[in-house]
C-alpha cells in the first residue's frame, strides 16, 4: 500500500521530552529500504545447512561453522561505522551487528566538559543521535550510489 497522508499519520517514536544529546548509551536499529536483504549473507557449512532442512545433525553447531559474508552495501556500512567513530570525538559506536536487512549498534554519547546537553526538550541543535544516524545513512547512500535505508530508525535509551 502506498503512503497516503489522508490515511497514514506518521508520528515520531522518540521520547517527547528526552534530550538526545544526553550522555549515555543508545541501542539503534536501522532497516534497509523495503527490508531487502542486501547487506550480508550467513554462510553455513553442510552440517548447518542440513540442520536447517531438518536432517539429523547435533543441536549444538560450533560458532566457527557460521560465517557472515558482507555484500558491497554491508562493506560500505562497516567502513562508514568505523569512520563515524573517527569523525565524532564525543560519541563511540561500541558494538555493531550487520544483518541481512538491518544493522544494530550501541552508541555511547560522551559529553565533554562544557558540552553537556542542557535542554529539557529535543531541538534540531541538540539531537546528537538523529544527526549520527543521518550521517551514516547519507555516507552509505552516497558511496553506494542509491538509497539503501528506510525513512526512520528504531532507538532505545539504555538506562541501566
Amino acid at each position: 500500500m502506498k503512503y497516503n497522508p489522508e490515511i497514514h499519520h506518521r508520528r515520531t517514536i522518540r521520547l517527547k521530552y528526552y534530550d538526545y544529546s544526553t550522555e549515555g548509551y543508545y541501542f539503534i536499529t536501522i532497516c534497509t529500504k523495503e527490508r531487502k536483504q542486501i547487506l550480508c549473507e550467513i554462510v553455513n557449512d553442510e552440517k548447518l545447512i542440513a540442520k536447517s532442512v531438518g536432517v539429523g545433525v547435533p543441536d549444538d553447531p560450533k560458532e566457527e561453522n557460521i560465517k557472515i559474508e558482507l555484500y558491497k552495501p554491508g562493506k560500505i556500512l562497516e567502513e562508514k561505522i568505523k569512520l563515524i567513530n573517527l569523525m565524532y570525538e564525543d560519541i563511540n559506536i561500541h558494538e555493531y551487528v550487520i544483518m541481512s536487512n538491518h544493522v544494530h549498534f550501541i552508541i555511547e554519547i560522551i559529553n565533554k566538559i562544557g558540552n553537556c546537553g542542557s535542554s529539557r526538550t529535543p531541538t534540531p541543535t541538540n539531537m546528537k543521535i538523529p544527526s549520527i544516524i543521518s550521517t551514516i545513512k547519507r555516507l552509505t547512500n552516497k558511496k553506494y550510489g542509491s538509497k539503501l535505508w528506510q525513512r526512520n530508525y528504531y532507538e532505545h535509551v539504555i538506562r541501566n
